[in-house]
């Protein structure tokens, strides 16, 4: 059954969600037309209602159920991917078809893949492949008129082809077909389904909406305006055309409900003109902080959000609104384009000074380019971040070339010593004939980059990660084998750029809400400020497409440039509308001869005003209601959470479980007692893990052969050797490390990721052997498992030694945020040792003096096997160059007082009559950030 529920825009949608989904029974899944208001749901619903609830964007909901209905499922291509696939498919069809295009190259042939790949891509999402014909196209250019006269055949190659690959449309294509099977309806047992933020659907999205309402029950939520707010424009006919369309999709009768606001939220509007970007932004800020102040409640991310079409304008806002002397929470939800990075411009220079040293080389038989044309390139400010002997080289090219006021500059007149900068950084890429060598040229420049340099840079070090791995995983894929000259590299590398956007993620949720368009639908806010709302901005330009004209496209079916500008009308009055006030920012122009016109969405503010009689302020500047187990610091204890906890103490707490619990007991009662799953952060933070289980694997089979021996110089060399030879094992893609999770992760490396891995691996451990103090002691154990029934506590000691009447503890870390204990005695921390007290204060002066009780717990585990007078316990930090070992001495009177204090830590956990959530800065690093109730962050 589905149920189309239209709220009023005076109406918080995503609140009326939330309480929708509280009286919910049995499992629901959520889909939205994007991720943003996913986080404002998730963070308004308790723990336990957030388990309840399955939440997908479209696209997620579609790939899921590809994956898991399809055997073997398909390969999830990227669009590079997708792209290069196009090139080869229209390049063996086009030859075999027609002579002109056998002179044409593929790095011409390159735009025209990508233009087919995103029209079958809509084809396949608007399910209109029966559809396609070949058509005669006289009017465009021949590439054109070539592939419509074969389109038909192409789209059939296609399909035959991609059969074992996947992509967005073809996933919602599949989506479609698999939910009309008995497996997948045998698989919803009574489920709900719950459709929101969706003004505009595919033929496939219907397709798939009309399936599952057969089977289960949908709620389409869908915000329009119910108290004609617009009585003379058509704004929000888009929402009847929509319902008009998920009917006859249906074709069953369809309940509609209306849900209009208590009263009339009339959204005031202030118009704002500028001659600039600079004045707008800048005009911008002061807005910001201006409003900021006026708040109550400041973390309120509800207060105000700032709206920017045009990603670039972040950079300029944020620069002002750091200048700002109020210290103003800000949350960016949108991305920054790789190309306008330092690695893009650095890579735009690179290759606009290799194709004109190639074509001059074509030309008069040197590799030769204009002077400016490698000043270019010299000045990039990535040139500071390679290794000294490239920065020094560049120099002195730079001064040789402004000395000598050269006009042209070849490499043959380089002198010898000049070698560094033209062998790794040029060289390699002019004599590229296939992905493997593109793949070396790409890898020679990354090798030449200093990494200790770039440490102190986290944005450059992010946007060199996310385009290695985008260029190297493709290129690497041993199934694109083809002629790759420095043209059509040079035409994937600016696609890359182009399609990577650096992404500002969208939580914590607080604070002054930054964003672009399309991250705010659904979203309601108290104040909005909308920026650039020129023509050719807000609504985007009309482009032609040099592949299929419009007139085609429509006879087709597919969506054309008026749909686009109608659902972007709808997202930008719908915004407007549900706010209190909103502030509207366009450049206007100050000369003849600029074309900055103000939007036609802000032509209809100022006529709807006018009609209605009112003022147009034109300004030219040339709560959640928790269960009562709830409360304010923390969650009560009651009955059944006991019954929980008891047995889990029991059974001996790890003392990663106990430094959870001191640092927060809400975390400790989300993980243990509660056991909800961690939200997987970053695939970075994923690997990250994993690098860690495999370096403390290499270290245990390096060390383990010598358990109960001396260790002595020589026996530390041969430990190390072998530690060593171990890791070499790394680039062997054949090599398994009996550890099923570190094996899994080294299969899904290839080529440059497994050679960085292998890097950075070595280098920890070369560190780590180099820096080693120790030698002459006994090797008592190694990943020693150790428990104490009386405490209840155990733990894995990765290496224990005995050495001159004391025992070392060593912990292996590949992090380097773990901290030592400045003191362990209950009594130096609250002037006795005798505490009668379980409430927060007394956990929060155990956080701020112990701050770990891993080191601890190990000491007392290790002093019931071993019995000395003094005991060591030390970090090694694997990650470091200098300061690998960081530790500290006891004796065993010390050993009672730690003891003493585990005992009282686990005694807090069973006696406390709450789990008290203990916030502060460290909240923004929680793995359940986005379902506290309590941070401030």
């Amino acid at each position: 059954m589905l149920k189309i529920v239209k709220v009023d825009l005076g109406i918080n949608l995503l609140d009326y969600i939330v309480e929708y989904l509280k009286d919910a029974k049995g499992r629901t899944a959520l889909i939205s037309a994007n991720r943003r208001p996913i986080r404002f749901i998730e963070n308004r619903l308790t723990p336990e209602g957030t388990l309840k609830v399955d939440f997908f964007t479209i696209d997620e909901f579609a790939s899921n159920v590809v994956l898991k209905f399809t055997s073997p499922p398909p390969v999830f291509h990227k669009k590079l991917e997708r792209d290069l696939f196009f090139l080869n498919l229209l390049d063996g069809y086009l030859v075999k078809v027609n002579n002109f295009l056998k002179i044409a190259s593929k790095s011409d042939l390159y735009p025209w893949a990508r233009k087919l790949s995103q029209l079958f891509d809509e084809v396949d999402r608007q399910l209109l492949g029966e559809r396609l014909q070949n058509y005669q196209y006289v009017e465009g250019v021949k590439e054109a008129e070539v592939i419509l006269q074969n389109l038909k055949e192409l789209y059939e190659l296609y399909e035959r082809e991609y059969r074992e690959y996947t992509y967005s449309g073809k996933n919602l294509k599949l989506t479609s077909q698999i939910t009309q099977t008995e497996q997948f309806r045998d698989s919803l047992k009574e489920s709900n389904f719950i459709y929101m933020g969706f003004v505009y659907l595919s033929n496939a999205e219907y397709e798939i909406v009309k399936n599952l309402s057969k089977v289960s029950n949908c709620t389409f939520f869908i915000q329009t305006d119910l108290i004609g707010r617009e009585e003379y424009f058509n704004t929000f006919k888009v929402v009847e055309k929509t319902i008009e369309k998920l009917k006859e999709a249906i074709k069953t009768p369809v309940h509609i409900e209306e849900i209009e606001a208590k009263s009339a939220k009339i959204t005031d509007f202030e118009l704002f003109e500028f001659n600039g970007l600079q004045d707008e932004v800048r005009y911008a800020a002061h807005k910001i902080e201006e409003l900021f102040k006026e708040y109550r409640d400041r973390e309120n991310p509800a207060n105000l959000a700032v709206i920017l079409p045009q990603n670039f304008a972040i950079v300029p806002l944020l620069s002002f609104l750091g200048s700002s002397e109020e210290d103003i929470p800000i949350n960016i939800t949108m991305s920054y384009p790789l190309s306008s990075t330092d690695i893009g411009i650095f890579l735009s220079s690179l290759f606009e000074l290799l194709l004109e040293l190639e074509n001059n080389k074509i030309n008069t038989g040197k590799y030769c380019s204009n002077a400016s044309t490698f000043l270019r390139f010299l000045n990039s400010s990535l040139i500071s971040f390679f290794k000294n002997e490239i920065k020094q080289e560049a120099s002195l090219l730079k001064d040789e070339i402004l000395t000598k006021q050269l006009g042209t500059f070849c490499l043959e007149n380089l002198n010898v010593g000049l070698s560094a900068l033209v062998g790794e950084l040029i060289n390699p890429f002019l004599n590229i004939l296939n992905p493997r060598d593109a793949e070396g040229a790409f890898y020679s420049i990354y090798k030449s980059i200093d990494k200790d340099k770039l440490k102190s840079d986290r944005l450059l070090t992010q946007t060199i990660q996310y385009f290695f791995k985008e260029i190297m995983d493709t290129l690497d894929n041993s199934k694109l084998e083809f002629y790759l000259d420095l043209r059509l590299l040079n035409e994937i590398v600016k696609q890359v750029m182009s399609d990577i956007y650096l992404p500002f993620e969208g939580h914590p949720l607080r604070g002054v809400q930054i964003m672009g368009m399309l991250e705010s639908r659904t979203l309601s806010f108290d104040t909005v400020i909308f920026l650039d709302v020129n023509e050719g901005v807000l609504p985007s330009p009309e482009r032609i497409d040099p592949l299929m004209p419009e007139d085609i496209k429509k006879s087709l079916g597919l969506s054309s440039y008026k749909e686009k500008e109608e659902l972007m009308r709808y997202n930008f009055f719908r915004l407007a509308y549900s706010s209190k006030r909103c502030l509207v920012f366009y450049k206007a122009s100050s000369s003849i001869n600029e074309k900055n016109l103000r939007s036609r969405f802000v032509e209809q503010i100022i006529l709807n005003l006018e009609i209605k009689g009112k003022e147009v302020k034109l300004n030219s500047k040339t709560n959640l209601i928790l269960p009562d187990i709830m409360r304010e610091n923390g969650i009560v204890k009651d009955d059944f959470i006991r019954q929980k906890l008891n047995p889990l103490i029991d059974s001996k707490l790890a003392p990663a479980a106990l430094d959870t619990y001191i640092s927060c007991p809400y975390r400790f009662y989300l993980k243990y007692v509660k056991e909800i799953p961690e939200k997987p952060g970053f695939e970075d933070n994923l690997e990250a893990n994993r690098i860690g289980t495999l370096v403390h694997l290499i270290l245990k089979k390096g060390f383990e052969g010598f358990t109960n021996r001396l260790i002595d110089k020589k026996t530390m060399d041969k430990i190390r050797e072998i530690t060593l030879r171990l890791t070499d094992n790394i680039k062997d893609s054949a090599f398994t490390f009996g550890n099923e999770d570190v094996d899994t992760f080294l299969l899904s490396l290839k080529g440059f990721r497994r050679e960085a891995l292998w890097e950075v691996v070595r280098f920890r451990l070369e560190s780590f052997f180099a820096k080693n103090r120790w030698f002459e002691f006994r090797l008592v154990g190694v990943e020693k498992e150790l428990s104490d029934r009386d405490l209840k506590v155990k733990g894995i000691i990765d290496r224990v030694d005995q050495e001159n009447g004391k025992v070392r503890i060593l912990d292996y870390k590949t992090g380097k945020h773990a901290q030592l204990p400045k003191t362990l005695v209950l009594k130096e921390m609250f002037g006795t040792d005798e505490i009668s007290g379980y409430t927060e204060k007394e956990l929060e002066k155990i956080k701020e003096n112990v701050r770990s009780i891993q080191l601890p717990v190990y000491l007392c585990l290790i002093s019931n096997k071993v019995h000395c007078p003094k005991y060591e316990a030390f970090l090694c930090f694997l990650g470091k160059e200098d300061e690998i070992f960081k530790g500290f001495e006891i004796d065993d009177v010390a050993i009672e007082e730690i003891k003493k204090l585990i005992r009282y830590v686990v005694n807090h956990i069973r006696k406390s009559t709450m789990f008290y959530a203990i916030t502060g800065p460290h909240c923004q690093y929680c793995e359940y950030f986005d379902l506290c109730r309590y941070s401030k962050i």
